[in-house]
């Protein structure tokens, strides 16, 4: 993965869900925990020559009631990418455990892949994919005051108008390789995009930044955010 919008078309989508061993709840301190213990897998030849995206985020609903973090991959060869995943749990199981499986259909022809076929679609796996990508990289020496700042945008600065390239283009420039290059390739304009759009059944991009970092966050979205004007 190089960071810039480039997933195939030809993929499929999985998700699998991991928490810490003997954790009742899995809050969203822990979570973030879990984050530092998944890294290693993103960097396995065996997961990332055959995964070519993927996005994580922090899950509690009526089906994962403890809490969880839910990895969605996007992959190129389903059966390789789960088996990936698979051992890296077995390896560090005393670390991380994988407590449900919704993978991709691995009975599914390679040449049949076909979850990149809608354009719309496919923009929004890119964003999610980039987005991930970002943050991870500025999760390693800037967590905590990133986090804040996440947070101050979503409920102070979004309502002032105020756009989110101005905010959080100079944290992703120091701390993010992935950033810097997007932007070399004159891709960022896609991001700052992707970031305040509605993609469609109650996906909205900054939601995802929001809930990777794992902040507060009301799921309300005033809709004069989505307008053209919207911002000063």
């Amino acid at each position: 993965m190089d960071g810039v919008y480039n997933l195939p078309k030809k993929h499929l989508n999985g998700r699998v869900f991991f928490s810490i061993p003997d954790l009742q709840l899995l809050t969203p301190e822990k979570y973030l925990d879990c984050i530092k213990l998944l890294k290693p897998l993103f960097k396995v030849s065996d997961f990332r020559d055959i995964t070519p995206g993927f996005y994580i985020n922090y899950i509690k609903d009526a089906d994962v009631p403890n809490g969880g973090l839910r990895l969605n991959y996007y992959t190129a060869n389903a059966t390789e990418t789960i088996k990936a995943i698979d051992n890296y749990a077995n390896e560090n199981s005393e670390k991380i455990v994988l407590f449900k499986r919704e993978n991709a259909d691995t009975n599914k022809p390679l040449e049949e892949y076909n979850d990149g076929n809608s354009e719309k679609e496919l923009r929004f796996r890119n964003f999610l994919n980039v987005n991930t990508q970002i943050v991870l990289d500025v999760f390693e020496n800037f967590e905590q005051p990133f986090r804040a700042l996440v947070y101050y945008y979503r409920h102070f600065l979004l309502p002032n108008r105020i756009s989110p390239e101005l905010v959080f283009e100079p944290t992703f420039s120091k701390y993010s390789d992935v950033f810097r290059k997007l932007k070399n390739a004159s891709l960022d304009t896609y991001y700052w995009k992707d970031l305040i759009y509605y993609h469609g059944e109650n996906r909205v991009g900054l939601h995802f930044l929001v809930n990777m970092v794992a902040v507060d966050e009301n799921y309300t979205y005033d809709p004069r955010f989505f307008e053209e004007n919207w911002f000063l």
